[in-house]
């Protein structure tokens, strides 16, 4: 702005303006004197005059000046855009008609927002996702509209496999299974989404069920037999970096001097349920050699009928193969339990059941 001075009754020597926007003040004896407002508002500056070296008394200036503030605007990118938590990225962010008096920046992530006021601001993504930073520039005591930045993709990277043994200490006969579940975990410690994995065991003789699979969400069971009694390490390996892997021991016994089934039998734990289809009778079948010690075997189960079978086939291990057995009919069926190597050996039981009271 151009302020210009008027004189009536007397020349003065100097002038002294207060601008009255916290600037200093300016001496000057010239009649027109230029002044630039850095903030919006409205001032009206006060003028001291010195006339024959004394000072007058401050007189104001006749108009109040108004000064409008230009259009504020921020553009914010942030890099890199993509990658693996934990992610460093920087926002850079220019100002025009600025600059603000700070920058609350949220990072979209639910951490804290920072308050910023020299770009570039750094950030720390800890978990995958994808998220946009958000900009509210405050001008002069007054919030402005918040502001996107552009987008950030993180991915929750896989970090380790996680094994957990479900059996262990199985007999070595071939059938007998121990079991084991693997799990991929992120940075942040959560389940992996997806997670192909390759498993290996140490021993040739071990069988390992599944050797592929997905490590993502609960995990992936693994089953392992074996003939030999001894300790089998198994090997997960992260399909994509073979630098994740993990390993555990599994054990297996020696079988019986004689593990081969002779005979089957059938014990009817439960009896007379109700024909409601829900409630049920309970048998186990029991393999044993010839010398009558127990011994693991697969056996089937099969029944007249309509009778069904809660599992209806599997392996007796030393504790036998129990089934719930269920039926919607008021009859007596017989259940028969067959030796899945061998057909010719059986072992039947009738279970009854009865009408439903009404």
């Amino acid at each position: 702005m151009l302020l210009t001075l008027n004189e009536a009754g007397g020349t003065a020597s100097k002038f002294v303006i207060d601008w009255k926007d916290d600037s200093e003040p300016s001496e000057t004896s010239s009649k027109q004197v230029s002044h630039t407002y850095e903030k919006a508002g409205q001032y009206q500056p006060t003028i001291v005059a010195t006339i024959e070296g004394a000072e007058t008394a401050p007189f104001r200036c006749q108009n109040i000046v108004t000064v409008q503030r230009l259009v504020y605007s921020v553009t914010a990118n942030v890099t890199p855009g993509t990658g693996d938590a934990p992610l460093e990225v920087s926002l850079a962010y220019t100002e025009t008609n600025g600059p603000a008096d700070y920058i609350d920046v949220d990072w979209g992530d639910g951490t804290p927002a920072d308050r910023v006021t020299v770009s570039p601001a750094a950030h720390e993504y800890e978990k995958g996702g994808s998220f946009t930073p958000v900009l509210t520039p405050t001008i002069d005591g007054v919030a402005e509209s918040p502001v996107s930045a552009s987008e950030v993709a993180v991915t929750d990277a896989i970090t380790g496999i996680s094994p957990a043994v479900v059996a262990d200490d199985a007999v070595a006969d071939g059938v007998s299974e121990n079991s084991v579940t693997f799990k991929a975990l992120t940075h942040s410690g959560a389940a992996a989404q997806s997670a192909p994995i390759t498993i290996a065991a140490s021993s040739e003789t071990a069988v390992v069920t599944p050797v592929r699979g997905d490590a993502g969400g609960e995990g992936v069971p693994v089953t392992i037999r074996n003939t030999v009694a001894e300790t089998v390490t198994l090997t997960a390996t992260l399909d994509a970096d073979d630098e994740i892997a993990t390993t555990v021991d599994v054990t297996f016994g020696e079988p019986p001097a004689d593990s081969t089934p002779g005979k089957l039998s059938i014990t009817v734990d439960t009896d007379n349920a109700p024909a409601d289809g829900v409630t049920a009778d309970r048998i186990t079948v029991t393999a044993k050699n010839a010398a009558g010690d127990v011994v693991n075997a697969a056996v089937t189960l099969t029944t007249t009928g309509s009778a069904t079978f809660g599992v209806a086939s599997g392996n007796t291990g030393t504790e036998g193969l129990a089934s719930n057995v269920t039926d919607d009919t008021a009859e007596t069926v017989t259940v028969t339990a067959t030796l899945d190597s061998g057909d010719t050996i059986t072992a039947t039981a009738e279970l009854t059941f009865t009408e439903v009271q009404k």
